[in-house]
């Protein structure tokens, strides 16, 4: 089985890299390549339907039907009567361009192209309903086009209603919810394991990581907030193991030993631990979490500069780097190691 992959534009390639994690995470046997910008396609044999709601960084997947390597009216008119021929039922078309690409074409005349050799090759004329087909096709037009059954789009409700403005506790620095879960899943957790987020702060990670199933521990040399993590899970329902007032250095002892260590610690030139320099604190950081986290698991850490990347490769293998633009003099690192 292929299946399409729609990609949000927040980034070039970690939507693609959450998918994988998301993956290997839940065991599935799959190969998958980000075929074009914004489009990724996996090949399994296992469902994973149900994996894939996990996914923060996704518009849409679908079962591929075609690629049109080289999109022409007649190329798309073509291939369709070729390869959507066995389509049962209703259909809509839903047709997105992606990153200007093919301006040459009309999405609307694609439309009525493909939705034409449909139509044409059928003795049932009157196979198009909008309001509620048996099928959607999912047109994606980068620099190739792809038609696929769509099998779901993202529903955004559940991260917008865990945005921190609709926190009971918050902070204006804290992680979209899309990010946070992000980097959960990079981490390559599955339901009922582990993880460990030692700068807590207002619990934006672990909302995330219960939202999945996960068991999440918390901490945080602040105890206002741990209070605030605290009253943000009981406020959306959700379960937790642990949190404890601490500073870092204490978590092996208090927590054991974690799957997963996923976490954004603070950064900037006034960020401190009771006035320690923000170089010790990363430096201690690093050396605590190769304490806490099981062997060959993973940590993913959002960091300020490149020179921290440096520093925790003195202590774990780097696997992934993804730098996130926040704004002209900030940009933040998603890093992706393994113990």
């Amino acid at each position: 089985m292929k299946y399409l992959f729609e990609f949000t534009g927040e980034h070039k390639t970690l939507p693609f890299a959450e998918l994988n994690g998301v993956l290997e995470g839940v065991g599935v046997e799959f190969e998958s390549k980000l075929d074009s910008p914004g489009v990724g396609i996996v090949t399994t044999q296992k469902s994973i339907q149900k994996a894939i709601t996990r996914l923060a960084l996704l518009r849409s997947t679908s079962h591929l039907k075609f690629i049109c390597p080289d999109p022409t009216y007649d190329n798309v008119t073509k291939i369709s009567r070729k390869k959507l021929k066995d389509l049962k039922g209703t259909f809509a078309l839903d047709a997105r361009r992606i990153l200007g690409y093919h301006r040459e074409l009309s999405t609307t005349q694609l439309k009525k192209n493909i939705g034409g050799a449909i139509v044409a090759q059928s003795k049932d004329k009157k196979r198009v309903d909008m309001k509620n087909p048996d099928v959607v096709l999912k047109i994606l037009l980068s620099n190739k086009l792809y038609a696929g059954k769509l099998i779901a789009a993202a529903d955004r409700t559940d991260f917008e209603a865990r945005h921190n403005r609709h926190r009971p506790f918050f902070s204006p620095i804290s992680l979209h919810p899309k990010f946070a879960r992000a980097m959960i899943n990079l981490a390559r957790v599955r339901k009922s394991q582990s993880v460990l987020d030692p700068f807590c702060g207002t619990g934006g990670i672990l909302l995330e990581g219960a939202s999945i199933g996960l068991k999440v521990y918390g901490s945080d040399i602040s105890e206002k907030m741990v209070n605030g993590t605290r009253r943000n899970l009981e406020h959306f329902n959700l379960d937790y193991q642990d949190l404890q007032r601490c500073d870092i250095k204490s978590c092996p002892e208090l927590f054991g030993k974690m799957d997963a260590v996923v976490t954004d610690p603070p950064y900037g030139k006034s960020a401190s631990t009771s006035g320690e320099g923000i170089i010790k604190l990363y430096k201690r950081t690093f050396a605590t979490i190769q304490n806490v986290l099981k062997r060959r698991r993973y940590l993913v850490i959002m960091l300020p500069a490149e020179k921290f990347i440096i520093m925790g490769e003195d202590y774990f293998k780097l696997k992934e780097h993804y730098a996130v633009y926040v704004h002209r003099s900030l940009t933040r690192h998603i890093c992706v190691y393994q113990n």
